[in-house]
Protein backbone atom coordinates (compact mmCIF):
# COMPACT_ATOMS: atom_id res chain seq x y z
CA UNK A 1 0.00 0.00 0.00
CA UNK A 2 1.08 3.58 0.10
CA UNK A 3 4.12 2.76 2.80
CA UNK A 4 5.56 0.55 0.40
CA UNK A 5 8.51 2.95 -1.07
CA UNK A 6 9.04 4.22 2.40
CA UNK A 7 9.33 1.30 4.00
CA UNK A 8 11.59 -0.14 1.13
CA UNK A 9 13.95 3.14 1.09
CA UNK A 10 14.16 2.64 5.53
CA UNK A 11 14.95 -0.98 5.16
CA UNK A 12 17.76 -0.78 2.36
CA UNK A 13 19.08 2.35 4.57
CA UNK A 14 19.91 -0.20 7.08
CA UNK A 15 21.24 -2.65 4.97
CA UNK A 16 23.85 -0.45 3.80
CA UNK A 17 24.48 0.57 6.77
CA UNK A 18 24.81 -2.59 8.65
CA UNK A 19 22.38 -1.26 11.28
CA UNK A 20 19.49 -2.86 13.17
CA UNK A 21 15.68 -1.94 11.81
CA UNK A 22 12.37 -2.05 13.05
CA UNK A 23 8.92 -1.28 11.11
CA UNK A 24 5.41 -1.77 11.00
CA UNK A 25 3.61 -1.64 7.88
CA UNK A 26 0.64 -2.99 5.98
CA UNK A 27 0.98 -6.14 3.51
CA UNK A 28 -1.77 -6.65 0.75
CA UNK A 29 -2.22 -10.72 0.43
CA UNK A 30 -2.94 -12.06 -2.87
CA UNK A 31 -6.50 -12.27 -1.58
CA UNK A 32 -6.76 -8.52 -1.33
CA UNK A 33 -7.07 -9.02 2.30
CA UNK A 34 -4.72 -6.58 4.48
CA UNK A 35 -2.60 -7.36 7.25
CA UNK A 36 -0.08 -5.73 9.91
CA UNK A 37 2.76 -6.57 10.06
CA UNK A 38 6.37 -5.72 12.48
CA UNK A 39 9.52 -6.48 11.12
CA UNK A 40 13.08 -6.53 12.81
CA UNK A 41 15.97 -6.92 11.32
CA UNK A 42 19.81 -7.37 13.37
CA UNK A 43 23.44 -7.46 11.88
CA UNK A 44 24.87 -11.04 12.30
CA UNK A 45 28.33 -10.50 12.78
CA UNK A 46 31.34 -13.07 12.68
CA UNK A 47 34.01 -14.14 15.22
CA UNK A 48 36.31 -10.32 13.86
CA UNK A 49 32.91 -8.58 13.96
CA UNK A 50 32.29 -8.48 10.54
CA UNK A 51 28.81 -8.17 9.72
CA UNK A 52 27.92 -11.33 7.34
CA UNK A 53 24.36 -11.30 7.61
CA UNK A 54 20.74 -10.40 8.94
CA UNK A 55 18.55 -11.95 10.86
CA UNK A 56 14.85 -11.26 10.28
CA UNK A 57 11.98 -11.14 12.05
CA UNK A 58 8.14 -10.84 10.52
CA UNK A 59 5.37 -10.87 12.85
CA UNK A 60 1.77 -10.58 11.55
CA UNK A 61 0.33 -7.89 14.34
CA UNK A 62 -3.35 -7.44 12.41
CA UNK A 63 -5.10 -8.85 15.91
CA UNK A 64 -3.29 -6.48 18.02
CA UNK A 65 -4.24 -3.22 15.36
CA UNK A 66 -7.24 -4.22 15.31
CA UNK A 67 -7.77 -4.76 19.60
CA UNK A 68 -6.18 -1.18 19.89
CA UNK A 69 -8.60 0.43 17.21
CA UNK A 70 -11.16 -1.30 18.63
CA UNK A 71 -10.18 -0.15 22.50
CA UNK A 72 -10.02 3.23 21.28
CA UNK A 73 -13.24 3.61 20.01
CA UNK A 74 -14.72 1.99 23.07
CA UNK A 75 -12.80 4.82 24.76
CA UNK A 76 -13.75 7.55 22.79
CA UNK A 77 -17.77 6.34 22.74
CA UNK A 78 -17.44 6.24 26.75
CA UNK A 79 -15.98 9.44 27.26
CA UNK A 80 -18.57 11.60 24.55
CA UNK A 81 -21.52 9.15 25.87
CA UNK A 82 -20.32 10.12 29.79
CA UNK A 83 -19.61 14.31 29.06
CA UNK A 84 -15.81 13.32 29.88
CA UNK A 85 -13.23 15.57 28.54
CA UNK A 86 -9.24 13.84 28.14
CA UNK A 87 -6.70 15.88 28.77
CA UNK A 88 -2.54 14.64 28.46
CA UNK A 89 -0.30 17.48 29.32
CA UNK A 90 3.07 16.72 28.40
CA UNK A 91 5.12 18.67 30.82
CA UNK A 92 8.69 18.67 29.75
CA UNK A 93 7.76 19.84 25.92
CA UNK A 94 4.65 22.24 27.24
CA UNK A 95 2.07 21.18 24.92
CA UNK A 96 -1.29 19.38 25.64
CA UNK A 97 -3.54 17.43 24.21
CA UNK A 98 -7.19 18.85 25.13
CA UNK A 99 -9.88 16.29 24.01
CA UNK A 100 -12.79 17.44 21.81
CA UNK A 101 -15.49 17.71 25.04
CA UNK A 102 -13.02 19.70 26.64
CA UNK A 103 -12.82 21.88 23.86
CA UNK A 104 -16.39 22.14 23.98
CA UNK A 105 -16.49 22.54 27.61
CA UNK A 106 -14.40 25.28 27.43
CA UNK A 107 -15.73 26.75 24.57
CA UNK A 108 -12.79 26.89 22.57
CA UNK A 109 -11.97 25.35 18.63
CA UNK A 110 -9.07 22.83 18.05
CA UNK A 111 -5.67 24.32 18.02
CA UNK A 112 -6.73 27.13 20.49
CA UNK A 113 -5.19 25.36 23.20
CA UNK A 114 -2.13 23.79 23.69
CA UNK A 115 -0.51 24.90 27.33
CA UNK A 116 -1.33 24.34 31.00
CA UNK A 117 -0.98 28.33 31.23
CA UNK A 118 -3.21 29.14 28.65
CA UNK A 119 -5.93 26.54 29.97
CA UNK A 120 -5.73 28.36 33.35
CA UNK A 121 -7.02 31.84 31.34
CA UNK A 122 -10.52 30.17 31.13
CA UNK A 123 -10.41 29.66 35.35
CA UNK A 124 -12.72 32.15 37.11
CA UNK A 125 -10.65 34.81 38.55
CA UNK A 126 -11.84 34.62 41.98
CA UNK A 127 -10.74 30.06 41.68
CA UNK A 128 -7.54 30.93 39.36
CA UNK A 129 -5.02 31.47 42.43
CA UNK A 130 -6.47 28.20 44.05
CA UNK A 131 -6.36 25.79 40.93
CA UNK A 132 -2.55 27.66 40.20
CA UNK A 133 -1.38 26.42 43.27
CA UNK A 134 -3.02 23.14 43.34
CA UNK A 135 -1.69 23.11 39.94
CA UNK A 136 1.82 23.40 41.12
CA UNK A 137 1.12 21.22 44.19
CA UNK A 138 0.68 17.97 41.83
CA UNK A 139 3.82 18.78 39.37
CA UNK A 140 6.12 19.01 42.74
CA UNK A 141 8.00 16.11 42.53
CA UNK A 142 8.15 15.94 46.31
CA UNK A 143 4.34 15.23 46.17
CA UNK A 144 1.86 12.38 44.96
CA UNK A 145 0.85 14.25 42.23
CA UNK A 146 -2.94 14.11 42.64
CA UNK A 147 -4.96 16.94 41.31
CA UNK A 148 -8.69 16.88 41.99
CA UNK A 149 -10.54 20.23 41.96
CA UNK A 150 -13.99 21.48 41.48
CA UNK A 151 -13.50 25.12 39.66
CA UNK A 152 -15.84 27.77 37.50
CA UNK A 153 -14.71 28.91 34.72
CA UNK A 154 -15.58 31.16 32.16
CA UNK A 155 -16.08 29.83 28.66
CA UNK A 156 -14.19 31.79 25.86
CA UNK A 157 -17.06 31.66 23.28
CA UNK A 158 -20.78 33.02 24.82
CA UNK A 159 -18.34 33.83 28.25
CA UNK A 160 -20.89 31.81 30.11
CA UNK A 161 -19.40 30.85 33.83
CA UNK A 162 -19.61 26.98 34.43
CA UNK A 163 -18.23 24.74 37.25
CA UNK A 164 -16.22 21.71 35.71
CA UNK A 165 -14.45 19.27 38.17
CA UNK A 166 -11.34 17.71 37.05
CA UNK A 167 -9.45 15.05 38.35
CA UNK A 168 -5.44 14.40 37.21
CA UNK A 169 -2.13 12.73 37.79
CA UNK A 170 0.92 13.58 37.27
CA UNK A 171 3.80 11.26 35.93
CA UNK A 172 7.09 11.38 37.15
CA UNK A 173 10.53 10.03 35.80
CA UNK A 174 13.54 9.29 37.83
CA UNK A 175 13.93 9.17 42.03
CA UNK A 176 15.06 11.41 44.50
CA UNK A 177 16.60 14.31 43.92
CA UNK A 178 16.45 13.76 40.06
CA UNK A 179 12.65 13.22 40.19
CA UNK A 180 10.74 15.74 37.71
CA UNK A 181 7.35 15.73 36.07
CA UNK A 182 6.75 14.18 33.01
CA UNK A 183 3.06 14.23 32.35
CA UNK A 184 0.42 15.45 33.94
CA UNK A 185 -2.85 13.37 32.24
CA UNK A 186 -6.40 13.42 33.68
CA UNK A 187 -10.38 13.96 33.12
CA UNK A 188 -12.94 16.96 32.92
CA UNK A 189 -16.43 17.27 33.42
Amino acid sequence: PDEREAVRRQVSAALHARKPWRGEFRCVLPDGSIRWLLSQSTPEHDSEGRVVGFVWTLVDTTHTQEALRASEERFKLATKSAGVGVLDYDVIAEQGFWSPEVRLLLGVPEGRLTTLAGALEFCHPEDRGRIEGAIAAALDPRGSGAFAEEFRIRRADTGEVRWVASACQTFFEGAADDRRPVRFTGIAT
